[in-house]
């Protein structure tokens, strides 16, 4: 019975460093497409672990918007987890400059 748990237990921890693994991955190339990797690998220090996906999915909507017309993303279009996402991204800019 403590093998199976502890195997469980094993393969639960691998499920989620490689689900983080794959967070701090999709964070640093979607930020990477306006900074620096220097300025990356900073921001994404400071933004919570909790908060990276929304993080995540904000910049590559902001991303998106400059790309299509150079307007900067109108914060009051996204979803309140994703508002939160691209506060938390824009004080990890500014810490990190």
């Amino acid at each position: 019975m403590r093998q199976t748990v502890l195997a469980f237990c094993v393969a639960f921890l691998a499920i989620g460093a490689a689900q983080q693994s794959r967070a701090q991955n999709d964070f640093m190339s979607t930020c990477q497409v306006t900074a620096s990797q220097q300025t990356c690998t900073c921001m994404q220090r400071q933004i919570p672990a909790d908060k990276i996906p929304a993080a995540i999915a904000a910049m590559r909507k902001s991303n998106a918007a400059m790309s299509e017309g150079g307007n900067p993303l109108d914060p009051s279009t996204l979803p309140p987890a994703e508002m939160q996402g691209l506060q938390q991204v824009v004080l990890a800019q500014a810490a990190c400059m």
